[in-house]
């Protein structure tokens, strides 16, 4: 009976010491609403809205990595740039469906991936019947390129400020530049405007599209700020469910439900 004793205690110790069962008791006791910022702009079907309702992939993955912690959230879509600045301030707690680079690594903790996406060039077949040369990224120089403000050219290593001739918020905005060639070339994801043409939110008539030279995949993650109540205990929560989910094949479901 005693032995039986001293082995629950010693259970008892290490299941209270144990990192992932301190950071679940900090949430628990901290009883907070997380509050999730979202792109506005097209980004299915990784989120969007249905039936008045925020959805897709990415969002409905963090809302069961979060109901699984019993923690309660609440998802806000707003302009890039903006929920960068929100959530990196402290005023929203986690950042979703975003990349990853130094510098917002100094203000955020990421999360693992969850998924990867293309970064592409997009131009008007117009203009160009046969794409334009790329061998480097030193031929970038000759083009107006434009993109969606906030978004993350880092990663790839592109200086933003210097590639960037115009940006806006908007990615119908910047279809149709492209298409009536204010710009000579637009970054954006691939697999995001493939998707936006397939349902029909926008229309990829006269555009081409064109492999950037030097750039591989972009690992998108969620990033909780660092200045969020409780963040390393969130994050180390969140980064547990999400390899649960993976080995159980959760995240596979999830994301199948959306196409994917």
């Amino acid at each position: 009976m005693r032995l039986l004793t001293i082995c629950v205690s010693i259970i008892t110790i290490i299941t209270s010491t144990n990192p992932a069962t301190i950071a679940a008791h900090q949430l628990k006791k901290a009883q907070q609403v997380l509050t999730i910022c979202d792109d506005s702009n097209y980004w299915a079907p990784y989120v969007y809205s249905k039936n008045q309702q925020i959805t897709g992939a990415g969002v409905d993955l963090l809302r069961a990595i979060l109901q699984e912690n019993n923690l309660q959230q609440r998802f806000f879509l707003k302009p890039w740039k903006r929920c960068l600045n929100e959530v990196a301030s402290g005023k929203m707690d986690i950042l979703n469906n975003a990349s990853a680079n130094p510098e917002r690594l100094k203000v955020y903790l990421k999360s693992k991936p969850i998924y990867t996406v293309n970064y592409t060039f997009m131009y008007s077949k117009t203009k160009y019947p046969q794409p334009p040369q790329l061998e480097s990224i030193n031929d970038l120089s000759d083009y107006v390129i434009c993109g969606i403000a906030g978004y993350d050219l880092n990663s790839i290593n592109f200086d933003t400020k210097t590639l960037l001739d115009r940006t806006v918020n908007d990615t119908s905005i910047l279809v149709e530049m492209t298409r009536k060639a204010r710009c000579d070339l637009s970054i954006h994801y691939k697999e995001i405007m493939l998707q936006a043409e397939r349902s029909r939110e926008i229309s990829l008539a006269n555009i081409g599209f064109m492999d950037i030279p030097e750039v591989q995949p972009i690992e998108i993650h969620f990033l909780v700020s660092k200045k969020a109540k409780n963040a390393a205990a969130l994050i180390m929560s969140i980064n547990q469910t999400l390899e649960k989910f993976e080995q159980s094949g959760r995240k596979r479901q999830i994301f199948a439900k959306h196409g994917l």
